[in-house]
């Protein structure tokens, strides 16, 4: 790379620099660029669509914009792919979530409920209906997450900072665990179970 500095130069887009040997990364000038603010991603996502005339309704754009974070590469790349999954009708939230496997909202606060109580069993069998209808244990983890400590969700509102706190700890653990590769079912299943003894301790 030194050899032809003067007249070369290369362009790396990644979202993750820590996966770029370190040979390439200690030649490189690193420049980090926040995500898109949803406001941003929606109107180009409008854009995008106008363009390739595609139908899609209000409610897919902001379950776009939801599920992409702020990365508006992959926004657009959910959105082709919804395109393609049925070209006759218009691109709907529900497309979405298939495309992304998103679990459904009403799957996650049973396992939440189920939590809430104190039955083990209970927890497996709706952990195992989860996991057969074919959602990663990872987005399980990630929705768990963002349901049960987002301030603004008022439906476990109930819950305290101490709680919050601990049950933060229980899914960092659970994600590190599944990221290493430990069985999926079994690393829910001890995630719920323990979350349940912090909310009926």
């Amino acid at each position: 790379m030194e050899t032809y500095s003067k007249i070369t130069r290369f362009c790396l887009v990644c979202n993750y620099v820590s996966r770029i040997i370190e040979p390439l990364t200690s030649r490189c000038a690193k420049f980090r660029f926040k995500p898109l603010e949803s406001a941003l991603s929606y109107g180009k996502i409008q854009e995008v669509a106008a363009a390739e005339d595609l139908k899609i309704t209000d409610e897919a754009i902001q379950r776009l914009v939801e599920a992409s974070n702020g990365d508006l590469r992959k926004a657009i790349m959910l959105l082709q792919s919804a395109q393609q999954l049925d070209q006759s009708t218009a691109i709907s939230p529900e497309m979405v979530n298939d495309i992304c496997g998103i679990v459904p909202e009403e799957l996650v606060n049973e396992l939440i409920e189920k939590a809430q109580g104190t039955s083990v069993s209970a927890i497996k069998e709706a952990i195992s209906h989860v996991i057969l209808e074919g959602y990663s244990a990872k987005q399980i983890v990630e929705q768990l997450h963002q349901t049960l400590l987002n301030s603004g969700n008022k439906n476990y509102s109930q819950f305290t900072s101490l709680n919050k706190s601990k049950i933060a700890l229980l899914l960092g653990d659970a994600e590190f665990a599944l990221l290493n590769g430990g069985d999926q079912e079994l690393h829910v299943l001890n995630l719920l179970v323990q979350i349940s003894c912090v909310i009926n301790s």
